[in-house]
Order: structure tokens, then sequence, then C-alpha cells
């Protein structure tokens, strides 16, 4: 099975500003890719993403080919988190199957961010440092990493991981009239019990350690083999600001003429 891990950052028109992809087949990396776009650049998604339009001009593509980027993804399982917002973004047919781990969290009885989620497991801790947060490609790889723990944990359980796959394909189906959800339910009993716990478990990463090693896959380390193609992101040519100040300092500074005409009343 063909998996394509997505996430793209957007403005408030939908618009691509980057899209990160990791490409597998059952968990074997075979395809990395980011690409940034010219586009306008909105006070609120900013303090998300960080991208500035004076990095998007010099690094951007001039214009967004939804049809080129389909026709690379070919057959293939799309993963994502929320990916209905990357689906709209990016304009991506509704025919492929398609896996959100916040959809089948949220089945499961949890609700959280990506993020979060990465930082409770310690999950995040494998390559926090070669990327920052909130980027396309980190997301799509922080994507990867959760799916591809929860797969092999459940492997330990004793299923297959098509059989995993297929089912969480059906589950990301199925969220809204939550068809069949008990059965998985029961299915995925240490699935569930394990989401519960984390529930409990603190922001801080050093106290994760339990939950990270009974996520923990000790046949595959997802981003050993990758680290020296996204170590340029240890460079400064990348403007990202995880302070929320810096963030508002550099966006007047690459946007001063419209943060005089009526930005500066907006709050970050």
């Amino acid at each position: 099975m063909h998996l394509t891990t997505i996430d793209s950052e957007f403005n408030n028109k939908y618009q691509p500003l980057s899209i990160g992809i990791v490409k597998s087949k059952l968990f074997n990396i075979n395809y990395i890719h980011e690409s940034f776009y010219k586009a306008s650049v909105d006070f609120g998604s900013y303090r998300i993403h960080g991208l500035s339009e004076s990095f998007l001009r010099k690094f951007g593509k001039e214009q967004f080919e939804a049809r080129k980027l389909v026709n690379a993804l070919g057959d293939t399982v799309l993963v994502g988190f929320s990916i209905e917002n990357d689906i709209r973004a990016i304009r991506i047919p509704r025919h492929y199957k398609l896996i959100d781990l916040h959809d089948i969290f949220q089945s499961f009885g949890l609700s959280i961010s990506l993020e979060k989620f990465g930082i409770k497991t310690g999950i995040i801790n494998k390559f926090k440092n070669f990327m920052p947060l909130h980027t396309a490609l980190m997301d799509s790889f922080l994507t990867f990493a959760i799916l591809e723990h929860l797969v092999f944990f459940l492997r330990r359980e004793g299923f297959s991981t098509t059989e995993v796959l297929n089912d969480l394909i059906d589950i990301t189906k199925n969220f809204k009239s939550k068809e069949n959800s008990d059965e998985y339910h029961k299915k995925y009993e240490s699935l569930k019990d394990l989401l519960k716990e984390l529930k409990d478990v603190p922001i801080e990463v050093n106290k994760c350690k339990d939950i990270y090693i009974k996520l923990k896959n000790n046949t595959f380390d997802v981003l050993d083999s990758e680290c020296n193609i996204i170590a340029r992101y240890k460079k400064n040519e990348y403007q990202y600001f995880r302070d929320k100040n810096k963030r508002k300092v550099e966006f007047i500074k690459c946007h001063k003429k419209e943060y005089n005409m009526g930005f500066k009343h907006l709050i970050f």
C-alpha cells in the first residue's frame, strides 16, 4: 500500500503558501518534497506558519498548479491531520482514500492537536531540531511518524499493517456518521486505552517517557535515514519564529505600509 502524507500552509483565501509531501510504501520512505508559492500573507495565518511575503518572493514558485501535484500523487492513500483543509487548499479530487489522524483520535475520544500529540508521546523529539514546527514538511513528517508508531503499536497486538491501515481508512470515511465506531473501539481497545491515557499526560516532554516506550518501534527509526535531507533547516535562510512577538516584529517589517493602514489593531 502506497501512502502519501501531505500538509499545506495557506492564507485566509485558501491559497497554498507551502506544501510538504512524504511518500512511502508501507512506511519505507521513497520521496520527500516541499515547495513554496508566491501568494499574499494574511496576519492571522502568519503567526502560525511564519512565512513572510519577502521569503515567498525569494523562494516561492510563481504559481501553484493543482493538476501537476495531483498527477504526481499517483495511486496512493492520502494521510493528514485535519486533511479536509489541505484538500480544499490544494484542490485535491475527492476520489482518494483518506486517513485523517485528527478524525481518528476524535473517534476514540481524544481531542488533541498534532503538535501536542507529538510532544505528549515524545515522538516529536526524534526530529524537532531539524526543522521548525508548523512548516508543511515538518507537519507531514510528524503526521507520518505518528501514524507509523500507531500502526506498529497495533502490530504488536497481533494486527497486520494492511488490516490496520484499511480500518483507519474506514474510520476516517465514516467519522461523521460514526458507522462501525463501536466495532472498532472494541477491536482496538488497546489503542483506545492508550489515547485515554494520553489525556492525563502533561505537556512537558521529559514526563512522556512511559507513553513513548509503549509506542516505540524498535525496527524502524522514521528519520535516521532522512536527516541529511532535512538538515538544511538548520540554516537561517528560512525565517520562522516560534516567539509570537518576534513574528509580530517580522510581519510589521514585511508589511509596514499595510500595518500603518490598520493591521496594528489586530492582536497576536
